[in-house]
């Protein structure tokens, strides 16, 4: 006898069934695809965690057609900086989505039936990496490039390895322009301000933590957090701005 679906309680065989690490099982043939296979680690993650991530590439998809598709008709300054086949930034939203295409018909009718939606201020890693194997167990191609993407604050696929055959330099440059933190010349009296405000918290919150001023030590706790972050990863209040308004309707 089979076990359930802990999703959608199909009874599953043993070729069908998906484990995941607190042991419980999903079906391969339905509930498995919802989520993005190619990148999300179904064999590391327990139920809650898949959970999160189908119920993100749900809402992912509908904000991507929503939002991004009717833009890649716009005029070429208008469209979103796409990076590969599958990664798309629009950045006078605040906004960064990983897509799959698919064809309605060999290579025509081309459209996207699975999205993740991420707020372009959340994006903390986006380095060049080599993996040894991709989310399903099985090794990865060691000729092959990938770009490491790893997000904050966001719940289901936070963190994946996607394949990229083109400039590593060029595309974290054009990311490191988007926060403020490339390293240039023209760059750097803004980059300096930010440690030395950064360095100014700290100390604010040395000498309230000196204090015994619990109030105090917590409130400069936390705004030397986020002036490090500043200093770290640049400034991403506008971003958060622009994404907050773009994503109002979805009640996420």
């Amino acid at each position: 006898m089979g076990k359930q679906c802990a999703i959608c309680g199909a009874e599953v065989n043993l070729v069908g069934q998906q484990k995941l690490a607190d042991g419980n099982v999903i079906c391969r043939k339905v509930c498995q695809k919802k989520g993005m296979k190619k990148y999300f680690d179904f064999i590391h993650a327990d139920l809650a965690q898949v959970q999160d991530h189908i119920k993100q590439v749900e809402n992912g998809t509908k904000i991507f057609n929503d939002i991004f598709v009717p833009r890649m008709k716009a005029k070429k300054k208008d469209r979103p900086k796409q990076y590969g086949t599958g990664i798309f930034v629009l950045e006078d939203q605040g906004l960064m989505a990983l897509a799959i295409a698919s064809y309605k018909f060999f290579i025509f009718g081309k459209y996207y039936p699975q999205a993740c939606v991420f707020r372009l201020g959340d994006l903390r890693d986006y380095k060049p990496t080599k993996p040894d194997k991709k989310p399903d167990g099985t090794k990865a191609d060691p000729s092959k490039k990938y770009i490491h993407f790893s997000f904050q604050n966001t719940m289901g696929l936070c963190d994946f390895d996607y394949e990229y055959s083109g400039d590593a330099k060029k595309l974290a440059k054009e990311f490191d322009t988007i926060f403020g933190i490339q390293k240039t010349l023209g760059n750097m009296k803004n980059t300096w301000k930010s440690q030395i405000d950064a360095t100014k918290a700290v100390v604010g919150a040395a000498k309230a933590a000196a204090s015994g001023d619990e109030s105090a030590t917590e409130e400069k706790g936390l705004e030397a957090a986020n002036a490090l972050d500043v200093a770290i990863y640049g400034d991403r209040t506008e971003l958060n701005r622009r994404a907050a308004i773009a994503l109002e309707k979805y009640n996420l």
